[in-house]
């Protein structure tokens, strides 16, 4: 099975392998992934295909069902090549690169929150000028869009002026209260998709959100 921490691990190296251009360099990424994933499940063929199928499913509850079967597509081939031959070893600077992640940061970006006057023409520019297309949920609180690289982007309508803010989640429970005790100050809320997020304010730094 592999874990939410899994996922986050690999989510860089799943985007880098699709988006590769060159077939040379698409290879070599698509085994760096299956190195990464080796350090998590073991070297057993199920055991690597169960979590390689687990990660094009969050490709497809992203919505992203293009890249989900490239990615089943490529990966399938190289679990068929890897039964004919012996697995490569791995190399020990991605064992200690890989141990130094597996302590899950107290903060992780989620998206990004563009707060605007007027949500019909915030999605006209987005949907028309930077050609996003539909977005992918809609409603009169906010409208999400998700881009192919697996970005987010929310757009919520604000009172007190037009700014983009930073999302983050946090792993802790203690995570707002240690933001008070850093000089930050909970301003406002908003409604998104992932549930309601505080938009929080220093008097040095600006402003960034805080997902509930």
């Amino acid at each position: 099975m592999v874990t939410a921490n899994l996922k986050s691990s690999l989510k860089k190296a799943v985007d880098d392998a699709l988006f590769e251009k060159s077939e040379h360099e698409q290879e070599r990424k698509y085994l760096h992934l299956l190195q990464l994933v080796r350090l998590k499940v073991g070297d057993q063929e199920n055991d690597i295909a169960n979590a390689l199928q687990e990660v094009a499913k969050e490709l497809e509850a992203e919505g992203r069902q293009k890249d989900a079967f490239e990615f089943k597509q490529r990966t399938c081939i190289m679990l068929l090549e890897l039964t004919m031959n012996p697995l490569p070893p791995i190399p020990p600077e991605l064992v200690d690169a890989m141990q130094a992640q597996d302590k899950p940061a107290s903060f992780q970006a989620k998206f990004d929150l563009h707060i605007v006057f007027d949500l019909d023409e915030a999605k006209q520019v987005y949907c028309e000028l930077f050609e996003l297309g539909t977005p992918d949920e809609a409603s009169p609180d906010y409208l999400w869009w998700r881009t192919a690289h697996g970005a987010a982007l929310c757009v919520v309508s604000g009172r007190n002026g037009a700014e983009h803010v930073p999302v983050f989640s946090t792993t802790t429970n203690n995570g707002t209260e240690r933001l008070l005790s850093s000089g930050w100050q909970p301003a406002c809320s908003y409604r998104t998709p992932l549930g309601e997020v505080v938009v929080f304010t220093h008097s040095r730094l600006g402003k960034f959100a805080l997902l509930k």
